[in-house]
């Protein structure tokens, strides 16, 4: 379906104003008829579908509170050390005070 500027208007909830910045900055698309703009409704939809802030189908991060009332273990310790140190890489021991001949 092709659209009046008065019908984009109503069709996006948007002043006239704010359609014909969009139109200048070519932010929207559409098409002049002897130099009256038009646009087609099934562009207007897609173009409003591109302006979200997340792509359709992506789920909204939902942030709060864990609900588990599980205890989780803290990390480190002894035992992380010695894990560290098995895998440390082995270095040989250098030589002290020596002296050629």
């Amino acid at each position: 379906m092709i659209l009046t500027t008065q019908q984009a208007v109503s069709f996006l909830q948007v002043s006239q104003d704010i359609l014909y910045q969009l139109l200048a900055k070519n932010e929207i698309p559409a098409f002049r008829v002897k130099g009256q703009w038009r646009f087609i409704q099934e562009d207007l939809i897609e173009w409003a579908r591109a302006q979200y802030t997340c792509p359709a189908g992506v789920p909204l991060k939902q942030e709060g509170t864990c609900h588990t009332n599980e205890v989780v273990p803290g990390s480190g310790g002894s035992l992380s050390k010695e894990y560290d140190n098995l895998l440390a890489r082995k270095t040989t021991r250098t030589r002290q005070h020596s002296k050629t001949v």
